[in-house]
C-alpha cells in the first residue's frame, strides 16, 4: 500500500491563528479543530479555533469525510490519530524574540485517498494567507516554502526573529513583488 506525505511549514502567531480557523471554517464548513491527539473520553476535544488549543497539536479534522474518529483506549486515555484522517498542525510558538516555525503534515495511505485532495485543498487555503518570502539570513537564499501569517509579518517587521522549529536557521523578510 502506497504511504503518501504532505507538509507545509508556516509561521503563525494566534492572531493569525484566529484568522486561519475563519478562512478554514469559510471553505469547509464540516472542519473540525481538534485539541491534541490525547483525550479523556473517546469523543475528541474540540475547540472553536486553533488558537483555543491548550496542546502545541491541533489536528485538523474533515467530518463531513470522516465522521467519527478512531481511537485506543490507553487507561483513562484515548489517543486518537495523528495523521492519516487528520492533517496534524503542529503550531508556531514565540520564544523570547522568536517566532518558532510550525507546520501542518498529514501522511496517508491509498486507504485514505481522499485526503490528498482535502489536504491540498487545506494548505491552498493557507497559501492564500501568506504575507511576503524568507530568506535564509545571511544567505540570500529566498525560500517560498513557508506560509507568513499577517500578523507574523507585523511581528517580524517590528523586531521579532523567525527561526525554523528544530535547527539553527533564521529568516528574513522579502517582497512578494
Amino acid at each position: 500500500m502506497a504511504r503518501r506525505t504532505l507538509v507545509q511549514p508556516f509561521f503563525l502567531t494566534a492572531l493569525d491563528e484566529m484568522l486561519v480557523s475563519e478562512v478554514l471554517k469559510e471553505e469547509f464548513p464540516a472542519i473540525r479543530f481538534v485539541d491534541g491527539s490525547r483525550w479523556p473520553s473517546p469523543e475528541p476535544v474540540l475547540v472553536n479555533s486553533i488558537s483555543n488549543g491548550s496542546s502545541r497539536y491541533v489536528l485538523l479534522w474533515p467530518s463531513d469525510l470522516m465522521e467519527k474518529l478512531p481511537h485506543v483506549a490507553h487507561g483513562d486515555e484515548f489517543d486518537g490519530p495523528q495523521s492519516g484522517v487528520v492533517m496534524q498542525m503542529m503550531r508556531s510558538r514565540q520564544v523570547g524574540d522568536g517566532l518558532l516555525s510550525g507546520q501542518l503534515g498529514v501522511g496517508f495511505s491509498d486507504e485514505h485517498a481522499w485526503m490528498v485532495d482535502w489536504s491540498r485543498s487545506v494548505v491552498n487555503a493557507l497559501r492564500r494567507l501568506n504575507s511576503m518570502k524568507l530568506k535564509a539570513a545571511g544567505k540570500g537564499v529566498v525560500t517560498g516554502a513557508y506560509i507568513v501569517g499577517p500578523d507574523a509579518a507585523r511581528f517580524l517587521g517590528s523586531g521579532g526573529r523567525f527561526k525554523h522549529n528544530l535547527v539553527d536557521e533564521y529568516y528574513e523578510a522579502v517582497s512578494l513583488e
